[in-house]
């Protein structure tokens, strides 16, 4: 029908473009933010690794510079005058270690620059963070809400519209729901009453033709009912004959009796 092909059309915009846009926002206000805090501190992560290696060097360049020293001390005790290459080597090392500690200490400050501006910048930038999602969030649920809204009013205005005595519904019969309530037992052997809906489970009794029964519920071909006995009952044979039927028939009494009879066509049903 043509109300239920302007509704396809809404969702569908809906579903393709407001949707999208709705993250596609996400995107932008809140992954991108997240995106750039963790790559900022996937930057800071590598600058401790790197400073981790300048303690190394440090270190290493240090721990020559002292061996170095020792040995030197021991020359001037016994007396021996060093060499050239012993005093050059001592005096490059010293220059490495000054260097290696230069180059810590200036990397370690601008690092506990880049720390103290995250660490800073994390509450106030977090909470924005927040208030996009939820902002998106309570964008989403509302559409989502206005479009539920005109579904309903839209399946109401449907559901009004009856085509040569059938309700119709994007030109398609809507079938009627089970009917729950009071049955009447019609098929000749009676109705074999079991403990649960699987035919697997005990038979307790065999409810007789003629026999009145409350279904509760119904699932395919099978009835639960409450009275008179509580238990699962088939509404239709293997071969499609009928178990139970409706205390109330429909208003066809084909269901029932096959093809109808001159006076079936002029009786009047409820």
């Amino acid at each position: 029908m043509e109300q239920i092909s302007v509704l396809e059309k809404k969702l569908e915009d809906f579903s393709k473009f407001e949707v999208l846009e709705i993250v596609e926002g996400l995107r932008k206000e809140v992954r991108a933010p997240l995106d750039e805090r963790a790559q900022k501190a996937k930057e800071i992560e590598n600058k401790l690794k790197d400073r981790q290696k300048m303690r190394e060097d440090y270190s290493y360049y240090l721990g020559k510079v002292r061996k170095l020293k020792e040995t030197h001390k021991i020359h001037l005790k016994n007396g021996q005058v060093e060499k050239l290459t012993f005093t050059e080597k001592l005096e490059r090392n010293e220059k490495k270690v000054e260097a290696c500690k230069d180059t810590f200490e200036k990397h370690s400050a601008e690092l506990d620059k880049d720390l103290t501006k995250l660490l800073a910048s994390y509450p106030g930038e977090t909470r924005q963070i927040v208030l996009k999602t939820l902002g998106s969030q309570k964008k989403l649920f509302t559409d989502l809400s206005s479009r539920y809204v005109e579904l309903s009013q839209e399946f109401e205005k449907v559901n009004d519209k009856v085509v040569d005595g059938k309700l119709t519904l994007n030109k398609l019969d809507v079938e009627p729901g089970p009917v729950l309530g009071l049955h009447v037992v019609v098929h000749d052997d009676g109705a074999a009453v079991r403990e649960g809906r699987s035919f697997e489970t005990k038979q307790i009794e065999c409810i007789p033709f003629g026999t009145q029964v409350t279904v509760i519920e119904i699932v395919r071909n099978r009835a639960r009912i409450n009275k008179p006995i509580k238990g699962w009952v088939s509404i239709e044979t293997r071969d499609g004959e009928d178990i139970l039927v409706p205390k109330v028939p429909p208003k066809t009494p084909e269901h029932y009796f096959g093809e109808s009879t001159g006076f079936f066509q002029s009786a009047t049903l409820p």
